[in-house]
């Protein structure tokens, strides 16, 4: 014999039981829409940064490219380079060297510097006993004569003598001497050899 309450009671729990299942269908399925509504952002988003990433990397290759281009220096920045280290090579060989006996460098260099830079530029300074060799370039011969004299006017020097002054001419010519009609207001090369006094 079936009692009547229990077979309420088992619909009851047939019925609860199907809602649960139902309930958790529903529950399943919204957080499966929720994982797919979170994934579809971060999916752009990671997308995106790949395509930003992707285009950083060519913009790096292109800045990269462009800087060891201009690290390479051009031959002539290289020539003035190698230029600039042999000067500093020569000054510092120049620094270090004992100064030579009886020669009054300091006055000496007042002396052979007192010139217009604008007219005469010095290129080389040699010396052999008591005897200094200047070589250098001038705008022209009058420039040349007013060093001479200046130079003359000094104490330290007993004598002083023009080796040779050459009017510089186009690269490829050879040089002339002064003495042609209209020389004396061309550039200049010239030598002079100077006596020094030894004190």
């Amino acid at each position: 014999m079936i009692y009547p309450d229990l077979a309420g009671t088992a619909q009851q729990i047939a019925s609860s039981q199907q809602l649960r299942v139902t309930r958790w269908t529903i529950v399943l399925q919204i957080v499966a829409l929720g994982l797919i509504a979170l994934a579809l952002p971060l999916y752009l988003i990671f997308s995106q940064l790949r395509d930003e990433l992707a285009q950083s990397e060519s913009e790096l290759m292109e800045v990269q490219a462009h800087l060891a281009a201009l690290s390479t220096s051009s031959p002539e920045v290289q020539q003035l380079t190698e230029q600039v280290a042999q000067t500093e090579a020569l000054v510092s060989a120049l620094v270090a060297a004992p100064p030579p006996v009886g020669m009054n460098w300091p006055q000496l260099a007042s002396a052979i510097g007192s010139y217009d830079r604008q007219q005469i530029t010095l290129v080389a300074l040699t010396e052999v006993d008591n005897r200094l060799t200047l070589e250098g370039r001038a705008t022209d011969n009058a420039a040349v004569v007013a060093y001479i004299q200046s130079l003359a006017a000094s104490p330290l020097f007993l004598n002083i003598e023009r080796q040779s002054v050459e009017r510089v001419s186009a690269p490829g010519s050879a040089p002339t001497a002064v003495s042609e009609p209209g020389a004396e207001l061309r550039p200049v090369r010239f030598v002079l050899n100077l006596v020094v006094s030894r004190q």
